[in-house]
């Protein structure tokens, strides 16, 4: 337009220079025409909206971006109001007014303007679907007149002012999909013409208001994908024109109240993953037009009940309930054809298998008033778990909880009600198994066995081939009195017993005690290829190898690895070996006899044509009571050695390290597995030992099935000089279950004094550490880690050889976050500690605390770190 005025005025104006002022003139007032003053909101041509109003209408443009909104056309300028896009003004009560705002989806960015709230004629409010940030103005509370308010859609955040509850008029209230926080408000309650409430897919935390209840021109009643907790609010059923109620996505428990059964116009009812449970009320036997309930722990007694709940589901109403198993029964273990100190407990296993979980099996001796966790099956499809380490002769009763893990439909852990309980008395056979004993000319197997009870115990130990053959001269007993400690080398217990080039495995059975703790070492004649693991007392129908292949760390060091799976059981076992990696996987079944075992690289237990790289190796053992694991990696050209027991997978969310260590000539790194079925997001905090953060913490995501490996130096950014500059503790934590991981300490340049640690997934109040290495040449460390937000008092006794009994103590305290880690002749430990080889350390601690025990040369040529044992129960009565 303004190009024709231009050609039109030009042939009179342009002549001469009087002629072009008056055309400068003239365009100046074109535009003057075409652009208003500030704030200036014309409307039928003579007449204005109020100047409040058209204060509010430029503030909501210059609050949330006009010029870049999808419509924006004639906004800000002398064209009348009613005739910007998205506002609608209608003549009321003498006078034009702002009776309508809609901008759905129109890329509205930036915080609403509290000054909407002087729109007092405004009916109503569309700003759904855009990008507005900030909090709710509760100024829109003065909005009386307003009876549509839409938000949804956006990233509000904050709470929801309770002054919205003054809105008499409102007819629909919908803030859904935006990320608020805090609790509902019960002053919503008071929006008595209020027909739709629509909270869904927010943050809001606490209880339902019960208040709701008297909203009774409710229809739709929407609060889910929240964090909600507690019971839905009985008077709910007070709503008598709800027709629909969604509460899916959130932590609600308890049960379905049977006055929901008093709603006549219900027509939808969708209460699906949260954790309710007890038994469906009567009204569902003629249930609403749309149900779903999937993914709690809820069941139906009724017949009636049951048949219209798996019809409204397709008959997939059982079977993604978190039930109880049925039908438990206990008895005491023979595997060894003796009855021993553990206990198998059965049931029939629920309907629900599809997701990951398992059964979590608790004891307590008869007469006790606690009951202690005695470990979790691998899936739910599991019938049996077998609890260890059980005072002889002993009665216990067990009960068992079926557990779904939180996954993609929902956000939860269930937890079953409790079963019945079970009574079995433990029979007197303590066993240990040390899965890895190679004899060969120039290496050696250290054993120890420590006695931390107040009796004498006998120990018979076994060594088996592959076979499942005893060894010969295979067999040995030995007493080891109260308070003491043993330890010799393999071919001291088993005199006579030919040197060969392959592995055996060995049994140790203690009688009438469960009082034994036992480590072992290995390495060459000269030391230093050394490391060492605990004695596993227990086998498992699922386990893990972290690191089966030279890869990642191993990279370019050339390490041997073979991993050896032994069957302890008198019975066959048959098992796949699994390798994953990122780029598939390749699996082979194997067939191990009673007391016998398989040894081999990935190749051999795979297949030799995997290719698989960055991996893991799960060993699922799909007949027979279960197998124990163990992996040896030895690197010659450097003369190191790592030994790695494999593990199960853990059923906690948060694992420790009381060791972290970074510095020119050291480095921690870190293995992180994802066994849990889903994806997971995995927190990682490095803490120094005075309990403030090394650096900031890091969030990594580890798919199902997917390996996570970090150098904790690189990771933190950890800086600084010295050999050793940084120490501290290293807390994992996951948002489910099934993260596995270890860690694994060597010069990072020569790979000398490597040695590995599987990082705890379980803190402990009573421990041992089992063995003492004092010599002038070798030293014996301790680490504690307190995770805790109390002060921890850790009392260390040390206990000597022969009929010395206890040597020496002291108290160590840890405030909360803080970690120590000491040698036994530190100026603040025991600088005069003997030089011995043998005994062990008892720790007592007020608080539960990680901990690890290491053993080193002082040149630190090599170094090999173990795990304490540990119990569920007192260790020390």
């Amino acid at each position: 337009m303004f190009n024709k005025i231009r050609r039109d005025v030009s042939s009179l104006f342009l002549n001469t220079p009087s002629k072009q002022i008056l055309l400068l003139t003239f365009i100046l007032f074109v535009f003057a025409a075409a652009w208003v003053p500030a704030q200036t909101c014309t409307v039928a041509g003579t007449s204005s909206i109020p100047d409040t109003e058209c204060q509010a209408l430029y503030a909501l443009y210059n609050n949330t971006d006009g010029d870049n909104w999808t419509d924006n056309d004639y906004w800000l300028t002398s064209i009348d109001v009613g005739a910007w896009p998205g506002v609608f003004v209608e003549f009321v009560n003498g006078g034009w007014h702002v009776t309508r705002l809609a901008f759905p989806g129109k890329n509205l960015t930036g915080q609403i303007p509290s000054e909407l709230g002087n729109l007092t004629h405004l009916t109503d409010l569309y700003l759904g679907y855009n990008h507005l940030t900030g909090e709710i103005p509760s100024e829109l509370a003065t909005l009386t007149k307003l009876e549509f308010l839409y938000l949804d859609g956006n990233q509000l955040t904050g709470e929801i002012p309770p002054e919205l509850g003054n809105m008499p008029n409102l007819d629909y209230l919908s803030v859904a999909y935006n990320q608020l926080t805090g609790e509902i408000p019960p002053e919503l309650a008071n929006l008595h013409s209020l027909t739709e409430l629509s909270l869904d897919s927010n943050r809001l935390t606490g209880e339902i208001p019960p208040e709701l209840g008297g909203m009774t021109s409710l229809i739709g009643l929407g609060l889910s994908s929240n964090q909600l907790t507690g019971e839905i609010p009985q008077e709910l059923g007070n709503l008598p024109n709800l027709e629909q109620l969604s509460l899916f996505y959130n932590y609600l428990t308890g049960p379905i109240p049977p006055e929901l059964g008093n709603l006549p116009k219900l027509r939808s009812l969708w209460i699906m993953a949260n954790d309710f449970s007890g038994d469906l009320p009567a009204f569902l036997a003629d249930p609403p037009e749309e149900v779903d309930l999937k993914w709690n722990r809820l069941y139906a007694s009724d017949p009636a009940v049951l048949a219209a709940m798996e019809d409204k589901h397709e008959g997939e109403f059982i079977s993604t309930q978190t039930l109880k198993p049925e039908n438990i029964s206990a008895a005491v273990v023979t595997d060894s054809g003796n009855a021993e100190n553990r206990v198998e407990v059965s049931w029939d296993p629920i309907s629900y298998t599809a997701d990951p979980g398992g059964y979590k099996v608790f004891y307590r001796k008869t007469g006790d008033t606690e009951f202690h966790y005695g470990g979790m099956t691998h899936n739910k499809a599991a019938s049996s778990f077998r609890v260890c380490n059980l005072d002889p002769g002993a009665e216990y009763e067990f009960m068992v909880n079926a557990v779904t893990w939180q996954h993609k439909y929902n956000k939860s852990d269930l937890y079953s009600l409790d079963t019945s309980r079970v009574t079995a008395t433990a029979g007197t056979l303590a066993r240990a198994f040390i899965p890895n004993w190679k004899q060969a000319p120039g290496y050696f197997t250290g054993i120890v066995v420590a006695n931390f009870g107040d009796t004498d115990f006998g120990v018979d130990l076994s060594a088996y081939d592959p076979n499942g053959v005893m060894e010969p001269q295979g067999q040995n007993h030995q007493v080891v009195h109260a308070g003491r400690q043993m330890s010799k080398l393999g071919s001291e217990f088993f005199h006579g017993n030919p040197y060969h080039e392959d592995f055996s495995w060995i049994e140790l059975g203690a009688e009438n005690s469960n009082r034994m703790g036992s480590i072992f070492l290995f390495g060459v004649s000269d030391t230093e290829m050394l490391d060492g693991a605990e004695a596993q007392s227990s086998y498992a129908k699922k386990l893990y190898f972290t690191r089966p292949l030279d890869e990642g760390f191993f990279a370019g060091w050339g390490p041997e690895i073979q991993m050896c799976l032994v069957n302890p059981t008198d019975e066959e076992v048959t098992l796949t070996c699994t390798l994953k990696g990122s780029n598939g996987e390749s699996a082979k079944s194997h067939t191990i006899p009673a007391r016998g075992f398989i040894k081999g690289d990935a190749e051999d237990l795979t297949n030799p044509e995997h290719g698989i790289v960055d991996g893991y190796l799960e060993i699922e053992v799909t007949d027979g009571p279960g197998v124990v694991g163990f992996s040896r990696i030895e690197f010659p050209g450097v003369r190191t050695a790592l030994g790695m027991n494999a593990v199960t997978s853990t059923s906690t969310r948060t694992m420790y390290s009381a060791q972290l260590a970074h510095g020119l000539n050291i480095v921690t790194n870190l293995r992180l597995v994802n066994t849990g079925g889903v994806s997971r997001s995995v927190t990682l905090t490095a803490i120094s030992d005075d309990g403030t953060p090394l650096a900031e913490p890091v969030l990594v995501d580890i798919d199902n099935e997917e390996i996570y490996s970090a150098d904790i130096g690189t990771l933190f950014g950890l800086e600084g000089e010295g050999v050793i500059y940084t120490t501290g503790s290293l807390v994992v934590e996951s948002d489910g279950s099934g993260i596995i991981g270890d860690i694994i300490f060597a010069d990072g340049d020569t790979l000398e004094y490597a040695m590995s640690l599987p990082l705890q997934d379980r803190l402990f109040q009573e421990a041992v550490f089992n063995h003492i290495s004092n010599l002038p040449s070798v030293f014996t460390g301790l680490a504690f880690y307190n995770p805790g937000n109390a002060t921890a008092n850790v009392l260390i006794e040390a206990f000597g050889i022969d009929n010395e009994g206890k040597i020496a103590e002291k108290t160590l305290v840890l405030g909360p976050g803080e970690r120590i880690a000491r040698t036994l002749m530190d100026q603040d430990m025991w600088p005069e500690f003997p030089t011995q080889s043998g005994g062990y350390i008892k720790i007592q601690s007020d608080q539960p605390i990680a901990g690890q025990q290491l053993f080193g040369d002082t040149a630190l040529r090599y170094m090999a770190a173990i795990p304490p044992t540990t119990r569920a129960e007192a260790m020390f009565d």
